[in-house]
């Protein structure tokens, strides 16, 4: 694990950062209030950080590669993955790491049900693969005609994504779904009108399926994702099933593939000429999230339950935070093993154990130290009853 964090680091703090990063990944046990305040965790550090965030989420994929032994410790880091980081890819727009990863996470977790989606995937590619390949000439052709510079891309939808669409459609077949496949068509003109003026050809050439349509360019995803999506039929003949067109722009490929990573690497390119109104927009909204500062500490329990708590906090804080009788019998406390005064100002990523006496401890020079107005309020009540 060593080596691939110093492998993906460009410095020692991006070192132990990722460090940090993957212990708060595996370390806490599992429950609900773990995985809502580690959700949240992860999603202000990524905010402030996302090129840093996608080097991580490359740390996860060669971990998770790392030998074909399958180890507790490798379904654990899967199942982590699945439960905090892929809803975060999601909502950050980071879609080609979170599909390679998903189904990497998949086979780890389930490898009967990927095996058996997988083989019927494949006995369907090497029947469609002329299929794909036609499609995309079709398409190219008609991008050539116009004299529009782009690519036109086609693929097989991930086996994780196609066993969620199965399983969401309640579906027993891979056959069933009617878009098991998909094409993208990146335009090399960043100009949005472009994609619309491209989806009109598309439209005037094939049969399109308005329930199919979504602009994705005029209100664009929250994560700032732009594309035109449209179902179309008729592309070519003997093919029974719909298929799936995707249109954006270079820029907007960009955004759909590395999300809020993109707008770093196109300041640090000094390309942001290249960005439309709306990406433009993103840029900004993306800058401000990564230079809003959290006010919240994040350490561990001893029985690894993750906390959540403001800068500044106490170990004592924490033992009243607990309960009023831990902290008035608070003597001292173990953190990261080694023994701390109750005046200690928890760091975040510490293990916090309170040690408590029989008798109770409650003195008023805890009053001098301790950060929390309910910590104080708690210890001048304990010192009027003593």
């Amino acid at each position: 694990m060593l080596q691939f964090l110093k492998k993906q680091a460009s410095s020692k703090e991006e070192l132990l950062l990722m460090e940090k990063w993957l212990k708060f990944l595996v370390y806490p046990r599992d429950s609900k209030e773990n995985m809502e305040i580690l959700m949240e965790y992860f999603f202000t550090n990524f905010a402030k950080l996302p090129y840093v965030f996608y080097k991580f989420l490359v740390l996860i994929k060669e971990n998770l590669d790392f030998s074909t032994r399958i180890s507790s410790d490798k379904k654990h880091l899967a199942r982590r993955y699945l439960e905090v980081i892929a809803p975060l890819c999601q909502r950050f727009g980071f879609n080609e790491m979170r599909d390679i990863l998903s189904d990497v996470s998949f086979e780890l977790l389930y490898p009967q049900k990927y095996a058996s989606i997988g083989k019927a995937l494949l006995k369907y590619e090497r029947q469609s693969k002329k299929v794909i390949h036609r499609i995309t000439e079709r398409l190219q052709e008609i991008l050539n005609s116009e004299k529009i510079k782009g690519t036109v891309l086609g693929r097989y939808k991930k086996i994780h994504s196609i066993a969620q669409k199965m399983e969401k459609k309640r579906k027993e077949e891979i056959f069933s779904l009617r878009d098991i496949f998909a094409f993208r068509i990146i335009l090399e003109n960043p100009n949005p009108a472009e994609c619309f003026h491209m989806l009109n050809l598309l439209h005037d050439h094939f049969t399109p399926l308005p329930e199919r349509f979504k602009d994705y360019i005029t209100i664009p995803k929250i994560n700032g994702y732009q594309s035109l999506h449209t179902g179309l039929t008729n592309v070519i003949s003997g093919l029974s099933i719909p298929i799936e067109v995707q249109i954006r722009t270079r820029v907007m490929n960009d955004f759909a593939e590395k999300g809020l990573a993109a707008h770093w690497f196109y300041s640090q390119k000094k390309k942001t000429e290249l960005l439309s109104q709306k990406e433009a927009y993103f840029v900004r909204y993306f800058s401000f999230l990564s230079q809003k500062e959290s006010t919240n500490i994040y350490f561990f329990s001893y029985e690894r339950d993750l906390f959540r708590m403001e800068h500044g906090v106490t170990v004592l804080d924490f033992a009243y935070f607990l309960h009023t009788d831990l902290g008035n019998k608070a003597s001292f406390a173990r953190v990261n093993g080694q023994k701390e005064e109750l005046n200690y100002g928890i760091q975040e990523g510490d293990n916090v154990e309170i040690i408590k006496s029989q008798e109770n401890q409650v003195s008023r020079n805890w009053l001098d130290f301790v950060f929390c107005r309910n910590t104080l309020r708690r210890i001048s009540l304990a010192l009027k009853d003593n």
